[in-house]
């Protein structure tokens, strides 16, 4: 099986291949939301205080019982860009909007299972990890390191792309997706 993830999706996907290596055959990841990895102290202070500016904002309208407006600010808050909620496509607004309720158990969910930079170097799938050009450090960082500690991974850096690249340009990452795929 060939997993695919994006931001927490792509988290879930590298804790899976790495304690569970027998299930999976390939790994295409989009800006993974998971640092347990990071080693370099100066990388591992800038990620964290990254998602720590990225999401205060969003929990605390969360914890105010402000939803409606969290879900609003987190395309904004993951990209930097103010604004980015509305520039996303009606189904995605939709769907995010729909799903506005399941935000404060996710800010309540224990964090995924630490994976180790070691762990991440026992994958012997081929796998690719994207992120944008105009990322954020914490998913700059995020998807530099997982590449780094996975020998052959390939990264690939999206021009001109940011967190919500795979919802903003769907048949781009699409293409990406299937260049992978047929490498296989």
């Amino acid at each position: 099986m060939v997993l695919v993830g994006w931001s927490y999706g792509a988290a879930v996907a590298l804790v899976t291949a790495a304690q569970h290596p027998e299930l999976i055959c390939g790994l295409f990841l989009y800006e993974p939301a998971l640092t347990t990895f990071v080693s370099d102290p100066a990388d591992a202070k800038a990620a964290a205080d990254d998602r720590q500016d990225m999401l205060a904002p969003v929990i605390a309208a969360t914890k105010a019982g402000k939803v409606v407006d969290a879900v609003r600010s987190v395309p904004d808050r993951v990209t930097g860009v103010p604004g980015t909620f509305d520039t996303l496509p009606p189904p995605v607004q939709a769907s995010l909007l729909e799903n506005a309720r399941v935000l404060p158990v996710a800010f309540a969910a224990p964090p995924p299972p630490k994976v180790t930079c070691t762990q991440l170097g026992e994958i012997k799938i081929p796998v690719t990890i994207a992120r944008g050009e105009l990322t954020r450090t914490f998913y700059r960082i995020a998807a530099d390191t997982a590449s780094q500690c996975i020998p052959g991974s390939r990264l690939l850096v999206v021009p001109g792309a940011r967190h919500v690249w795979p919802a903003q340009q769907p048949s781009a990452f699409d293409d990406a997706l299937r260049e992978f795929l047929a490498k296989g």
